[in-house]
Order: structure tokens, then sequence, then C-alpha cells
């Protein structure tokens, strides 16, 4: 895996913050206010993180009027997917407070 840096992708991953986002866009795209009202995160944060998420193509934005509007890209979902299967067969054995923990990521 030389000169790959997948560790670039799994790091958008790993920030609570942008899988709160993440969340938030999973059904339905959003702008940014209503991010913010469904995370309850500050506004400038979102927009930062959304900003790194668009440069590593996880969201895609189209404008409405003066409104920016983002949503997943297709293929973030079966990542997440895959790394829910993962984790409910491997790490709930092994972590007593893992749901606990994770879940409002689980439901």
């Amino acid at each position: 895996m030389r000169n790959f840096p997948c560790y670039l992708f799994f790091d958008i991953f790993a920030s609570k913050t942008r899988m709160e986002i993440i969340k938030a866009l999973w059904k339905e795209a959003r702008s940014v206010q209503e991010i913010c009202k469904e995370t309850k995160l500050e506004q400038s944060n979102v927009s930062h993180q959304l900003k790194l998420m668009q440069r590593c193509h996880i969201v895609k934005v189209r404008r409405e009027g003066k409104c920016r509007v983002y949503s997943l890209e297709r293929s973030v979902r079966p990542v997440i997917r895959a790394a829910k299967r993962h984790l409910e067969k491997h790490c709930k054995r092994r972590c007593r407070d893992w749901r606990e923990r994770n879940k409002k990521f689980i439901k």
C-alpha cells in the first residue's frame, strides 16, 4: 500500500463531529443551518467540517438560491454500513460498554 493515503480517508470518519454531520445527512440533503439545528453544533464548526468532507468527496453540495445544500456522496453509505456490520460482529463481544457509548449511531 505504498503511497496510498487511506489514513486520510479514514481520518474523516474518526471525528465524532463529522459522524454527527453524516448522521444528519443520512436520510436527506440539508443546509448548514438545518445541520446545525439537527446536531446542535456551531455554524462555523459545521461549515469547517463540511469543507473538509467536500474535499474528500464525502459530501457533495448544490446551490438552491443563496443556500448551499449538502448531501452524502453515494459511496459513503456502503462504507458506513460495512463499518457498522464489523462493529456489531466483532466489537460488541469485546467491549461491554460499546453499545452505550455508540447508541446514537447504532439505531
